[in-house]
């Protein structure tokens, strides 16, 4: 059974929920999310939906590879912005800062989602070449009664 150890974010409704997509070996989620402590802020490499993307909105932080999985929750801060490139010398990337809200441990695996009536039409599960995808209202109810959480659970968590 998956604890999660932090707190779910606060949502009003209004908020996007996206899964943002770790792709080996280019970068890992799991690695980040032990290096960080709850409340701490990192940031995330846009590829696309920048002009969809806002600070409040919740993002699910899936590891894709041998160990996939979700491995934290966590709210975006700010909006995107215009920042380093990938690569030395390359032109410069869009990025988004999200702060850590809750871990997951262990993380919920691509099987536990894949079997789940809702949450087996995720699209990540067939996207390899995107870092962040939509996740639907049904779909985010449905990840917070897999975690056991009382589905009207959403404390306000502090900026």
């Amino acid at each position: 059974m998956t604890t999660l150890t932090g707190l779910l974010p606060a949502l009003t409704g209004n908020e996007g929920i996206w899964i943002f997509q770790s792709n080996l070996p280019h970068f890992s989620i799991a690695k980040t999310v032990d290096t960080l402590q709850i409340g701490d802020v990192g940031a995330w490499y846009v590829q696309e939906h920048a002009d969809e993307l806002r600070g409040g909105d919740l993002v699910l932080l899936w590891e894709e590879g041998a160990n996939s999985g979700l491995y934290a929750l966590g709210t975006l801060v700010g909006d995107p912005y215009e920042g380093e490139p990938l690569e030395p010398g390359g032109a410069r990337a869009q990025w988004i800062r999200w702060r850590l809200d809750a871990k997951l441990d262990p993380p919920v695996s691509k099987a536990e989602l894949q079997a789940h009536d809702v949450l087996k039409g995720m699209r990540h599960f067939d996207r390899k070449d995107t870092t962040c995808l939509p996740v639907t209202s049904e779909q985010w109810a449905a990840l917070k009664e897999l975690l056991h959480t009382d589905p009207s659970f959403a404390p306000v968590v502090g900026d």
